[in-house]
């Protein structure tokens, strides 16, 4: 009876412990795709922004300096779109043989990559909205 207890213990411990992994496991992916979720909202705007800043580089009366600075903004938005394709083109869920750890290690690198993502679709929009808003307001 002893031995029927203990064993019942240890596969309670062993499926504890393996529901726990699971749940952070699911933590990590659920803010990765937090993140990627929200950026993709992004892509919308950020694609409005290009076309905007585009036909603003068309403006013939810009300053030299000003449609460098365009064509700058140009460069960064499409960036950030390519950065985004590239993230989704190469991004793989792991294979359910494969161990918790590297998992783990997976998911937290892809989050990384996914917050730098971010980073730049925010600042590459960011910049774009200041250049149409100092235009609009001339």
């Amino acid at each position: 009876m002893k031995t029927l207890k203990s064993l019942l213990l240890i596969a309670f411990v062993s499926f504890f412990q393996v529901s726990c992994n699971q749940e952070k496991e699911s933590e990590i992916r659920k803010e990765l795709m937090k993140i990627h979720d929200q950026e993709m909202l992004n892509m919308d705007e950020l694609m409005k922004l290009k076309k905007s800043i585009t036909d603003l580089s068309a403006d013939t009366m810009i300053s030299d300096d000003a449609q460098a600075t365009i064509q700058t903004s140009i460069k960064e938005l499409k960036a950030a779109d390519n950065a985004m394709m590239d993230w989704m083109h190469n991004y793989k869920e792991p294979d359910k043989t494969v161990s918790f750890e590297e998992k783990e290690k997976y998911y937290a690198a892809e989050l990384v990559k996914m917050k730098a993502l971010s980073v730049q679709m925010n600042e590459s929009i960011s910049k774009a909205k200041s250049i149409l808003n100092d235009y609009e307001n001339k």
